[in-house]
């Protein structure tokens, strides 16, 4: 029965971490999160905790605790490198279950993210299929064969380098319009924000572009285009079933629709089938939940099976 037991899943950004208690379904029952002012690992695990401590505050018991975060993960209980919080060679599987007492697994969250469409979502029952993330960073995920392709290059954030446009803006990295510098909301709200000469948010950009104002418009279309060559890339090279876009910037693929498919046009054959494309709500619990999945595989088959390929 789904409610024979209760998992926690959290998320670590780069200022908060947010969590939720959920069933063995991965249904959320409670959320929770906590903010800390130092990214010094002892506080990120006292923060980790103190969410911990109250979800399971809200559940009979808790079987497993499951952490995500973008970065390289070694052995599912270190990380390896987290370049958002200034990270490497952090043991934080020891650090959060000498606090919690409650057993506990790390991975890569777009990792986790995957899993969870994998298991309890859009991916569910297909033999494979692609997930694309959109958010402060860009990630990929792929399932074959109903098991997900994961390595030890898993966490750097390779897809952030495919290029998308040899005419646009250069990222910290050097390269000129590839997806990091043309998708993440960061690209979009710097290049929104020197057209206005203001500093606008995400959200806002992209209603300015749903109003019509010029600059967000062509800003927001030129990222939809972007978008679209990224995802026949994918589809060309892998033939995915299904390609889920999801994370906490999925809006983009709604509200520059049109320029999205314009931009798989100019990729993929028209000969070719039309791309099954699903986007998820863009909640950042489903990161949480992604790393609750995480918790729940391990205990339902002894390992997750990103585990198993690295």
């Amino acid at each position: 029965m789904a409610d024979s037991r209760h998992f926690i899943g959290m998320k670590l950004t780069a200022d908060d971490v947010q969590g939720v208690a959920t069933d063995l379904r991965a249904n959320v029952i409670s959320a929770d999160r906590a903010s800390f002012s130092s990214r010094d690992p002892e506080s990120v695990a006292d923060a980790i905790a103190q969410v911990a401590d109250r979800l399971a505050g809200t559940v009979p018991g808790v079987t497993a605790l499951g952490v995500g975060l973008g970065g390289r993960i070694a052995h599912n209980s270190t990380v390896a490198s987290a370049a958002f919080l200034e990270w490497e060679g952090v043991p934080l599987v020891d650090m959060i279950e000498a606090r919690t007492g409650i057993s506990t697994i790390i991975e890569n969250d777009v990792v986790a993210f995957t899993e969870a469409e994998h298991w309890f979502g859009y991916g569910r029952g297909l033999d494979r299929f692609a997930v694309i993330t959109l958010g402060v960073g860009i990630g990929y995920g792929l399932v074959i064969h109903d098991g997900i392709v994961a390595d030890e290059d898993t966490g750097i954030g390779l897809i952030g380098h495919w290029p998308l446009d040899p005419f646009g803006p250069l990222c910290p990295a050097g390269h000129r319009g590839c997806a990091r510098s043309v998708l993440t909301q960061g690209a979009i709200t710097h290049e929104v924000s020197a057209a206005l000469g203001r500093e606008v948010g995400y959200d806002e950009a992209l209603d300015l572009a749903v109003a019509g104002e010029p600059a967000a418009r062509r800003v927001v279309d030129d990222a939809g285009r972007g978008l679209g060559r990224l995802l026949a890339a994918m589809a060309n090279l892998t033939v995915p079933e299904r390609i889920i876009l999801g994370g906490e910037g999925v809006r983009l693929f709604e509200i520059a629709r049109e320029a999205v498919d314009q931009g798989i046009a100019a990729d993929r054959d028209p000969r070719a089938k039309r791309l099954d494309l699903v986007a998820t709500s863009g909640d950042n619990l489903e990161w949480c939940r992604g790393a609750a999945v995480i918790a729940i595989q391990t205990y339902v088959l002894g390992t997750h099976p990103g585990a198993e390929r690295r």
